[in-house]
């Protein structure tokens, strides 16, 4: 077994209307302590869900190399937090990092996103909604956020701590009565090992994009979901092999009452799409190979299926897949290695708690398995501990 390249904790699973459980992840590199710094990505729930989870576990923190046991109270956890990468400013994402603003502890902490993320949740800090404890100012006392903004669609890596680095890319949530209403996707990425993974803000399914907009999807990039699978692909498996993505409904769910969402056949119907862009990927470098197969043989990094090989560098990878030719009965699946990580069930209250999380859960699987796509599919829950999250 091999060990995990990042350490996360969920703190809420949940896209509402349940307030003690929404969108907030705690996330760290594997081989640093949490004192060392953590990135609160997302900030639906916060300090008061984690001392909850924290009654339930107090060992949820501990490192397993430690001798004797650390327990952290909800508090100190979050004065280790020096970032919080915020994928759009909707209150279920945000509303712990205005009601615990200017109380947190420890150093002063960023609020990173886009520039139009960073321009809604200044909103929020206006002195009318919540008392202004977010400023742009260096300076300014260390009891205020800094705003920190991210560049969105370029190829450049954003720091956020020592080892970790974001890609953020812009991707429709839909529209109000003022238009087109942004979220983000966040390649993540451990700097020494160059292992990553892709974290979804919410989003809605290019096919729904299109069809709102009376047209047909073109190239799939209308809501941006189909620019994100193809900078996706060529890293998958050994690259990026997890993909934490939303999927807010059942499938009886009507499209007019998604809101900017998905539910399981259009999730399915996005991984369907990133499958394409893999296989058609693995095709053209299979016969590019073929092609150079009298070329000598180079001793550098080598490449498999078209992704660099790092084992070199990371002990932390899947096993590689097969060349994947043209055609070929006996070849892997196209998304063979990668894991679905589904965020963002809503309750329904006329439900016990988690009833739809798991109706989801069971309808994607199953959907997933009639596609052939070979993905593993899980649905996070409040108070789970991910540390294996680009290893088996």
């Amino acid at each position: 077994m091999t060990n995990p390249t990042f350490d996360l904790i969920v703190v809420g699973a949940g896209g509402g209307p349940d307030e003690c459980d929404i969108s907030a992840y705690l996330l760290k590199p594997s081989d640093a302590s949490w004192e060392d710094g953590i990135i609160g990505l997302e900030a639906g729930s916060g300090p008061g869900a984690l001392s909850r989870i924290l009654r339930a576990d107090p060992q949820l923190f501990r490192s397993e190399e430690e001798g004797p046991a650390t327990t952290y109270t909800a508090r100190q956890i979050y004065s280790f937090v020096t970032c919080f990468l915020v994928t759009h400013a909707h209150l279920d994402h945000i509303s712990s990092l205005v009601l615990s603003a200017g109380s947190l502890g420890g150093g002063r902490k960023r609020i990173c996103a886009t520039s139009a993320v960073l321009k809604d949740i200044e909103t929020a800090f206006s002195n009318r909604l919540w008392p202004n404890l977010a400023s742009w100012d260096k300076d300014d006392s260390p009891q205020k956020y800094l705003y920190t903004s991210l560049q969105a669609d370029s190829t450049n890596y954003n720091p956020l701590l020592p080892q970790i680095s974001v890609r953020p890319m812009t991707i429709s949530h839909g529209c109000n009565n003022q238009g087109e209403y942004d979220s983000t996707a966040f390649f993540l990425k451990h700097n020494k090992t160059g292992s990553e993974f892709l974290f979804f803000g919410d989003v809605e399914s290019d096919v729904v994009s299109s069809s709102r907009r009376g047209g047909e999807v073109a190239e799939r990039v209308v809501g941006g979901l189909g620019k994100v699978w193809k900078v996706c692909a060529p890293k998958i498996p050994l690259v990026l092999s997890a993909i934490f993505i939303e999927c807010s409904w059942a499938q009886d769910r009507p499209d007019a009452l998604l809101f900017g969402h998905l539910k399981p056949e259009h999730l399915v119907n996005e991984l369907k799409v990133l499958a394409e862009e893999v296989t058609a990927l693995r095709r053209s470098r299979a016969s590019s190979g073929a092609r150079a197969v009298q070329q000598p043989a180079r001793k550098k990094r080598r490449k498999i299926n078209g992704v660099h090989d790092i084992r070199g560098a990371d002990p932390h990878h899947y096993t590689p897949l097969a060349p994947f030719p043209p055609s070929s009965s006996t070849s892997p699946p196209p998304l063979a290695g990668v894991r679905i990580f589904i965020t963002h069930c809503k309750e329904d209250f006329k439900r016990h708690l988690g009833a739809n999380r798991e109706i989801i859960l069971s309808q994607v699987k199953a959907l997933v398995e009639a596609a052939g796509l070979g993905v593993e599919v899980h649905a996070v829950k409040q108070g789970e501990r991910i540390g294996n999250v680009l290893t088996h």
